[in-house]
């Protein structure tokens, strides 16, 4: 199948403005769409979920992926110091902007071990 974007809502800002998030998708068959790509704004949902999308570009994932979304605000070359533990956990890096990272980690990593890999990185100084 081929990947496509789809226009979802991600949040509303303290104005009352829609933000919308474009993410990387696939059809997944009747009205479904298998996220490839975890989001960077929308919260619920990871790599692998099945979504479906209402007429308000509302997403809820219908099939969980096994994955966790794992959102990282900091600058690309501190959140870079989490990709080798990431991997190690058997995550991903799915994408990156000037204020977050995104990456999807399997849930058979365990949440502790996920934990882990953040309060270590929330404790070491940028630059080590």
């Amino acid at each position: 199948m081929t990947p496509t974007t789809l226009r979802i809502w991600a949040a509303d800002k303290s104005s009352g403005e829609r933000v919308d998030e474009e993410v990387l998708v696939e059809p997944a068959g009747n009205d479904t769409w298998r996220l490839l790509a975890s989001p960077g704004l929308a919260q619920g949902m990871a790599s692998g979920d099945v979504i479906e999308v209402d007429q308000a570009r509302r997403a809820r994932p219908v099939v969980r992926g096994g994955n966790l979304a794992v959102q990282v605000f900091a600058p690309p070359e501190h959140a870079e110091d989490l990709l080798p533990q990431m991997r190690r956990l058997g995550g991903v890096r799915d994408g990156q902007t000037a204020e977050l990272t995104v990456y999807t980690v399997p849930v058979s990593a365990g949440f502790p071990a996920v934990e882990r890999v953040l309060e270590d990185f929330v404790a070491t100084p940028p630059g080590r």
